[in-house]
């Protein structure tokens, strides 16, 4: 290229400061498109994976809720009562929670196994019921007006059970906890009872049960 400018300079084609001007103006660099696209694609790919992972991995570690968090006490007609009892948190719980109540039935088989979904009426002495429930756990949990003599009635799967109870105390006064355990046949548990099936029910308390918190 300098031998053939310098021939145009001697034939006076070219002069000596067009040469200069030519080969001291700077050649572009190469343009670092790619690399700035490919930098930002990398760049933008990561960041969006790395953002669900984090999120996942937050939601991971969120503790799973308490078992006794479904336990909340109903208010039925003046009434309120608490079922609950399943596993050894709800019936810790349940034990807790009986300070504010003034009876505890506890349902159950002869050989000692709790039982659950139990259909629950409560009558008062004239024989006027005053709680109708069905109690999905093995413990229930009353806190009855006032103070009395109070007939349980209770069938599961088809097989009733009688207890009378005394509560003495009632929530207007010092309470003192009634506690009675009606205990079912095995086969009550193992869903095989006759539905015509009655039974006065029996528990350490005997007919009807009380004590101390």
């Amino acid at each position: 290229m300098k031998r053939i400018s310098s021939l145009l300079i001697a034939l006076g084609v070219l002069s000596p400061a067009a040469f200069a001007q030519v080969h001291s103006t700077p050649h572009p660099a190469p343009a670092a498109e790619s690399s700035g696209a490919s930098g930002g694609i990398s760049s933008g790919a990561s960041s969006s994976a790395s953002g669900p992972m984090r999120s996942e991995a937050g939601a991971g570690l969120q503790p799973p809720p308490s078992p006794i968090a479904r336990l909340k006490p109903v208010t039925q007609d003046d009434i309120t009562y608490l079922c609950g009892g399943i596993g050894e948190e709800e019936s810790n719980f349940m034990k807790q929670e009986a300070k504010d109540y003034d009876l505890m039935l506890t349902f159950a088989t002869r050989r000692g196994a709790y039982l659950a979904d139990v259909d629950v009426d409560i009558s008062d002495a004239g024989g006027n019921s005053v709680l109708e429930l069905a109690c999905d756990s093995p413990i229930l949990l009353v806190d009855l007006p006032k103070s009395g003599t109070y007939k349980v009635r209770a069938e599961a799967a088809g097989y009733t059970l009688n207890k009378t109870v005394r509560v003495s105390g009632g929530r207007k006064q010092s309470q003192k906890l009634a506690s009675s355990i009606l205990s079912w046949p095995q086969q009550v548990a193992e869903g095989m009872a006759t539905p015509t099936s009655t039974g006065s029910g029996s528990g350490t308390n005997g007919a009807a049960g009380s004590g101390a918190r």
